[in-house]
């Protein structure tokens, strides 16, 4: 965010706090990176007043946090309707509502369970968290108020198909051995770094025009990677 979209360091008192604000002061990202646990917290403010905040705690997927925070580089609207529900109905997430009007989808692999629950003034409204066996691997927690764009963002990231890229390295992860698949990939660090660097240009240009952004990364488009034979060492997919 602070290369892409221009967002800026605050300093703190704590040293194990980063603090990243949005240009305009509308929203800020918070890492709170001391004595575990860790989380991720994002927060913001509207001209009427109102305000949110999202939690994501330390063993959030970091593509996750990623789409959640981008989702922020557009302006958000105080009263759009979330698609949540809509994208996980179609990524096939099993739902259900209960007459008291609290919404849930579960996850096709029933690891992860997303809620919405009735606007009350107490407590968040969205809560997500993925569960293997009796162990929780993270949660995360979403106030009312919460821009639509970033809950869609991060449902969206939920139903992403795409391994996650991890290395093999302390996997599979404590419990998770039956859920745990590895393939290899031809993606090595440079190539990995291409495409870090292709998503930074496209959130600059997105800047520079923001009237041809279409998605919260910059316009859509598949990324060129240069012809780069796999590394010895490349890290392997895992999902």
């Amino acid at each position: 965010m602070r290369q892409g979209h221009g967002w800026k360091d605050t300093p703190t008192s704590h040293m194990s706090r980063i603090h990243l604000a949005r240009p305009d002061g509308y929203a800020s990202l918070t890492l709170d990176a001391g004595p575990l646990p860790w989380r991720w917290t994002l927060s913001g403010h509207y001209t009427d007043g109102g305000s949110w905040t999202a939690v994501l705690d330390e063993m959030m997927p970091v593509e996750f946090v990623t789409a959640a925070v981008t989702s922020l580089a557009r302006p958000a609207r105080h009263h759009a309707r979330t698609t949540a529900f809509d994208t996980l109905d179609t990524a096939g997430w099993q739902r259900d509502d209960q007459p008291a009007g609290t919404r849930m989808a579960t996850s096709p692999d029933g690891l992860v369970h997303l809620t919405q629950e009735s606007a009350d003034g107490n407590g968040p409204l969205w809560r997500a968290d993925c569960t293997v066996g009796t162990f929780t691997w993270w949660r995360a927690s979403f106030s009312e108020h919460t821009p639509a764009t970033v809950i869609d963002a991060f449902a969206t990231a939920l139903t992403d198909p795409e391994p996650l890229l991890r290395w093999a390295i302390g996997t599979p992860l404590y419990n998770c051995d039956q859920y745990t698949r590895i393939d290899p990939t031809v993606l090595g660090p440079d190539v990995e770094r291409a495409l870090l660097d292709a998503q930074i240009t496209r959130a600059q240009g997105a800047r520079a025009h923001p009237s041809a952004v279409h998605r919260p990364d910059g316009p859509s488009g598949p990324v060129v990677l240069p012809a780069t034979p796999p590394s010895p060492g490349a890290a392997p997919r895992l999902r």
